[in-house]
């Protein structure tokens, strides 16, 4: 038994040095039956504030979509977005959806559908018809994230502050994101919540949400690993899309995804991070 664990732990140093490789050295490493290793695809993450939804804890106060104005930010947004030339457009919908999504997006191409106030067909659809797309793609994955339990445990073990935390730095942000709309617009608003200071700042709740809890119960921490391991899985579901050298994706997503998302990407051998910033501009 002795033996068969010092084995154990030597296979297991094994692996861990070979996990800690260099991303200088993936590309040869990747070069195994199942996966080749190919020229870089290039991905554009989006981070997006919602525009209809309700279900956020925290969210904008920008939600006229209708207006003139936003209908001509949108329009030229896509116009900026499409210089990009992406081959796929990636958007926050699980795969079960597809079919419908899709459904949807041919009775727009042939002028059967109205658009709902909602990213995907405000953005995505206009985007994909100015582009000549035949169908859009799902990569979102589900994963529960309820927070009442961490707040709950949070307020009767006096660490009701973490929470405090959490919704002070949530509320700068989107107080500073309204600011930026009603003053340059919705393309404001997106190079403000694209911008690395947003992106850090959104990513932040995340390190006060993961305090949450002592050593016999960490709730808040196991609250974050399931965020993380939903990100990883929409990692998983882009790395589908981008098989190909000339595979040009652009990922329409929730800001809160950004900064895992992009650390994911400009890791990976077989993907170069595009900088949304310059087609923002």
């Amino acid at each position: 038994m002795l033996e068969r664990l010092t084995a154990g732990r030597k296979i297991g140093r094994l692996i861990l040095c070979l996990l800690s490789i260099t991303n200088a050295h993936s590309q040869a490493v990747l070069n195994t039956s199942c996966e080749q290793p190919v020229d870089q695809a290039k991905i554009v993450v989006l981070g997006m504030f919602h525009f209809a939804s309700k279900e956020n804890l925290l969210r904008q106060s920008f939600d006229d979509i209708q207006s003139n104005k936003s209908q001509r930010d949108i329009k030229e947004l896509v116009n900026r977005l499409a210089k990009f030339a992406p081959t796929k457009i990636a958007v926050e919908r699980p795969y079960y959806t597809d079919e419908e999504l899709n459904q949807r997006y041919q009775l727009f191409l042939e002028g059967k559908y109205n658009l709902t106030p909602e990213e995907t067909d405000q953005i995505a659809f206009r985007l994909a018809k100015k582009l000549g797309h035949k169908r859009l793609y799902t990569v979102y994955h589900p994963g529960g994230f309820e927070v009442d339990s961490a707040v709950a445990y949070a307020q009767n073990h006096a660490q009701a502050c973490l929470y405090d935390s959490i919704v002070s730095i949530g509320r700068r942000l989107l107080d500073t994101l309204d600011a930026k709309i009603e003053d340059k617009g919705i393309i404001g608003g997106l190079k403000y919540f694209n911008s690395q200071e947003a992106i850090a700042l959104n990513h932040l709740t995340y390190f006060y949400l993961s305090r949450i809890g002592d050593r016999s119960n960490r709730i808040g921490a196991d609250l974050v690993a399931d965020w993380y391991e939903v990100n990883l899985k929409v990692f998983s579901n882009i790395c589908d899309l981008a098989k190909d050298k000339n595979d040009r994706v652009l990922v329409i997503y929730g800001q809160g995804h950004s900064k895992i998302l992009s650390d994911l990407i400009r890791s990976a051998p077989t993907l170069e991070l595009v900088d949304i910033a310059e087609y923002l501009e």
